[in-house]
């Protein structure tokens, strides 16, 4: 009935065998084989219907591979080799963990009421079961060892404590009397570690611990375990703990659901143990499963479908930064400018404060005088050029000095300009273009070769701080363009020839400035301290935002981008650090502590260093050469529930399949995703991340504006918290690769005023009558309201009465607006507000709301489907003549699903009309609707044809294009 295409859900379980990586998904096991870099993917096969897989084993017999999984209560053996399922087992009881007993065909499987069974898996049958004295539930379990009379189980206990057993010991009983007790946490035991070559246990706990214990488990006699040390540094619950040992260091790795992956280091002692934190990745996940090879690599697992892969020795080697070798201060005066220089060799230029130029050469660590300045003093403005070859020095006194240097560091004046009467306030290099700031706003355009021509002059906008940071050119066929963004954070548009600007955007990086201004084919893209970085275009003498982009948190200084291999990277300072932050991952891809933005710098990626002063010392960071190069296995999506999933496009390319979908999400973000299907193989590709919205994305609405094979045009209205609605214009390019496949442009915002706790719960858009386009709003305070979107500006235009009862969803039908919510009913209501009809559907909430036209007694009617939360689906025949609307005929599916119903999607086919229903019952139904005539009455009846189970857990909406559906909750799922 359905099969799936592709799926994005949690990764639950993580193996690592010799060169593949097995990770679980719902009940689908993936297989990648680990190359030199990261692994890759090879092949995957459902195992699973309905479990989850929690847990992956490998292990061989008789010169054959094979692979366990298990989740829930059940379990299954595959060969590596082709994936045949061997076996398939139930159990009674959940299962926590298998161990494959050495040269046998038994299994030791541990469930969750402290109990363990020795299970055959060639005869498929359990051979005995053994108990521990102590019942209780259990919230984790370990297995210690490879041979059935010296197993250990380790349990993770309700009541906050470990109890060791052996099943196999003393066959003839079946009550075991524990081996040791292990208390001392306070919360209960998600995961427990023993290392034999340390003789120490690891406990992780839900009191934020990891715990060492000093133990024997090889033994098998009665004992006591001493707790050598308290690890403190996760602000949640911890789900996995691991010892790793390399070059003789010995190293745990914890993951948890706060999102970090930390790297403790151990120092072992007699009677105690120390540690250190050694190095925090955050994931900014829920971490739910890792694996290891047991020497240097590892992988995590995320809570939003991600997958990453790490090096030990990698992630624990230190940035160093080394101190540049001394200059004679007495002489040369105080460092203050730093610049780096890409010549013979890496270099830094370095300005002090009585006019000397310097050349510090990296490689040779030693220095040189470049030019001396004598009629500059402290305060100065040093800028090099893209090349190298070109600098320029302006003083107080509005003179500017550009000096060409050569590969020897020999250096020519090649010009001294008196550009203003007052002092130089920046200078700015585009090309061989020099842009310099001077006071009250002047801006002078420099064109700088053989010989310095001053090209135009401009005077920007009136300003607390008026100067410019960053410029550069746009080219057009008519004339040149000069974009400029300044010191109070604003943005103009200059034209060659024309002293003030023909276009600004004022303050669109806030009152602390714009910092950089890059060009990628026809978009320019801003960074500023505020934290954001923004796209334009220009459009003849027109410069227009397109989007705006939030950094990761804490990072309000962003000084410019990097693009590399068409993967956005941000660099700039969060705190006292320096960082290079990934828009792809969302992770940080450098760091290095250098006491902030408020002193002289400079980043270069083509020579991998980052250099600073600080304390009037030039100190030199060597940056990995691999710094972009993403740890990333498998994309993540959202990190939160998805509340609303919409198609965009679905499109046939060559020999392949693409859908285009936009999700919408708690996490405040709309992600745009590509989904390539070439036969059994789909990859998935984030287009774009609109983070715009402050607070939740409740509702996407999409009116496709036009279409042709080439391209296509789509009107995008998002809704969420606080009130807002967003308006996006999305531009798809099909066949073009060379092009930017998805270009989105911001076009309208609306923020009500009305109070901050006000949610727009669902948004309905169509084409108006007149220019522009109407959008209706149900809202969380018992109010619809309708909106006109015309050019940028979005208009409150009218709003019905207060019903006393929060609006969840609303449609579009004919000429009317149809809204339903928290109090059952269904109301059918004008633009303007009044109320047509009203009906009650269901006992409770309305969640989800379908309409299409279909034949009823002969005429064409309208046929609504309602579900809530009582479980039930409702059908209701309406027609509509003369403006009104009049409810025919009905009929109800009481307990259509075993929860609330949250999405629907109705179709109207050759018997009649096809219905698909989800509910939080993770099953995706579908219904045959059809009449029938009963004591000479017409009649709808609704045909249950099939249902399918799904992985995605809290499912909330599904869309359907052609013969796709789309699912969304925790995670998303395509099927056809």
């Amino acid at each position: 009935m359905f099969s799936t295409l592709w799926q994005s859900v949690p990764v639950t379980a993580l193996h690592i065998n010799d060169e593949y990586l097995y990770t679980g998904q719902g009940g689908t096991l993936s297989v990648y084989k680990i190359c030199k870099g990261k692994p890759k993917y090879l092949e995957k096969r459902n195992v699973f219907n309905h479990a989850v897989i929690h847990g992956i084993k490998s292990f061989s017999l008789e010169e054959k591979q094979y692979i366990v999984l298990f989740g829930g209560k059940e379990m299954a053996i595959l060969t590596i080799q082709d994936f045949y399922l061997v076996c398939h087992y139930k159990s009674k009881d959940w299962i926590w963990d298998v161990q494959p007993i050495t040269k046998s065909t038994t299994l030791a499987i541990a469930l969750a009421h402290n109990s363990c069974i020795l299970f055959d898996w060639k005869k498929n049958e359990e051979i005995c079961a053994f108990h521990c004295s102590i019942k209780c539930i259990l919230y984790s379990a370990h297995f210690i060892g490879w041979n059935w009379e010296d197993l250990v189980l380790c349990a993770g206990t309700v009541f906050n404590q470990v109890v060791a057993w052996m099943p196999g010991k003393n066959k003839d009983v079946e009550q075991k009397i524990p081996l040791m007790l292990i208390p001392g946490h306070d919360g209960v035991i998600f995961d427990m570690h023993y290392n034999n070559q340390l003789q120490i246990l690891l406990t992780a706990s839900d009191d934020r611990s990891i715990r060492v214990w000093k133990c024997s488990m090889s033994n098998g006699n009665e004992q006591q375990a001493k707790c050598a040390c308290v690890m403190y540094g996760h602000e949640a619950r911890i789900w996995k703990v691991e010892t790793l040992i390399v070059d003789g260091l010995v190293y745990v790795i914890s993951i948890s659901e706060d999102g970090l992956c930390i790297t403790w280091l151990l120092s072992m002692n007699k009677e105690d143990i120390q540690f250190k934190v050694v190095k925090k990745l955050n994931l900014h996940s829920n971490l739910l499963s890792y694996a290891s090879d047991g020497k240097d690599r590892f992988a995590v697992g995320c809570n939003n479908g991600a997958i990453y892969w790490y090096s030990l020795s990698e992630i624990t080697s230190s940035n160093q930064c080394l101190e540049a070798a001394p200059f004679s201060k007495d002489q040369h005066g105080t460092p203050k400018i730093i610049k780096l220089l890409s010549l013979k060799a890496p270099s830094v230029l370095l300005y002090t404060d009585k006019g000397y130029v310097l050349c510090y050469d990296i490689l040779l660590a030693k220095w040189k005088v470049v030019h001396h300045l004598s009629d500059y003093g402290s305060y100065a403005v040093m800028s090099v050029a893209p090349d190298g070859t070109l600098i320029a020095v302006g003083n107080t006194k509005g003179n500017v000095t550009i000096l060409y240097l050569e590969k020897e560091l020999n250096t020519t004046t090649l010009a001294k300009l008196e550009s203003f009467s007052g002092k130089i306030q920046n200078i700015s290099w585009y090309q061989k273009e020099m842009f310099v700031s001077g006071p009250s706003g002047q801006l002078n355009w420099y064109h700088v070769d053989t010989d310095v021509i001053l090209v135009s002059k401009f005077v920007l906008p009136q300003a607390k701080h008026r100067w410019h940071m960053d410029a550069l050119i746009v080219n057009s066929e008519s004339q040149d363009h000069v974009i400029c963004g300044d010191r109070r954070g604003s943005i103009h548009l200059f034209v060659n020839g024309q002293s003030v600007p023909v276009c600004t955007i004022h303050g669109v990086h806030g009152k602390h400035g714009v910092t950089s201004l890059d060009k990628h084919g026809n978009i320019i893209i801003s960074t500023g301290r505020d934290g954001y970085w923004r796209q334009f275009c220009v459009n003849t003498s027109k410069i227009e935002m397109l989007t705006q982009h939030r950094a990761a948190q804490g990072m309000e200084w962003l000084e410019n981008i990097k693009l590399e291999n068409f993967r956005l990277y941000v660099y700039g300072f969060r705190g006292n650090k320096f960082v290079v932050w990934s828009k792809f991952s969302g992770n940080e891809m450098f760091s290095v502590t250098c006491g902030g933005c408020h002193r002289s710098w400079d980043f270069s990626t083509e020579l991998s260093k980052f250099v600073f002063l600080k304390a009037s010392q030039l100190n030199i960071v060597e940056v990995p050469e691999n710094v972009f190069e993403e740890s990333l296995v498998e994309v993540g999506f959202h990190n939160h529930q998805i509340n609303c999933v919409r198609f965009l496009a679905s499109y046939a390319h060559d020999d392949c399949h693409v859908d285009i979908i936009a999700t919408a999400s708690e996490d405040t973000k709309v992600i745009i995703t590509k989904l390539l299907h070439n036969k059994d193989v789909c990859k998935a590709e984030v287009l774009h991340v609109i983070d715009d919205h402050c607070s939740n994305v409740r509702s996407i609405r999409v009116l496709t504006s036009s279409e042709t094979d080439i391209t296509k045009e789509i009107l995008m209205v998002t809704v969420g918290g606080r009130a807002t609605i967003n308006v996006y214009n999305i531009q798809i390019q099909k066949l073009a690769s060379n092009k930017v496949p998805c270009l989105v442009k911001h076009v309208a915002t609306y923020k009500s005023g009305a109070s901050p706790d006000m949610r727009f719960m669902d948004v309905a858009a169509w084409k108006s009558d007149n220019d522009g386009h109407m959008v209706a709003v149900a809202c969380s305070d018992g109010k619809m309201r309708w909106f006109r979107l015309n050019d940028n500006t979005i208009t409150l235009l009218s709003e019905s009465r207060d019903t006393g009862h929060c609006y969840l969803v609303t449609s579009r039908i004919n000429d009317h607006t149809l809204a339903a919510g928290t109090d059952g009913f269904v109301r059918i209501m004008t633009s303007e507000g009044s109320e047509v009809s009203r009906f009650r559907t269901n006992q409770s909430g309305v969640n989800a709301i379908a309409f299409c036209h279909m034949t009823f007694q002969g005429a064409r009617h309208g046929c609504l489907a309602t579900g809530g939360d009582d479980n039930s689906i409702r059908l209701t025949m309406l027609k509509f003549e003369r403006g009104a609307v009049e409810e025919v005929s009905h009929c109800t599916v009481e307990d259509a699903h075993a929860t609330q119903v949250t999405g629907l999607h109705l179709a109207e086919s050759e018997f009649g009309a096809q219905l698909v229903s989800t509910s939080i019952d993770q099953r995706v139904t579908l219904w045959r609707i059809s009449t029938f005539e009963d004591d000479d009455k017409t009649s709808l009846r609704c045909q249950h044809l099939g249902s399918k189970f799904t992985h995605i857990a809290d499912v909330s909406c599904i869309d359907v294009i052609r013969d796709r559906y789309v699912i969304s909750g925790r995670g998303f799922q395509v099927m056809t």
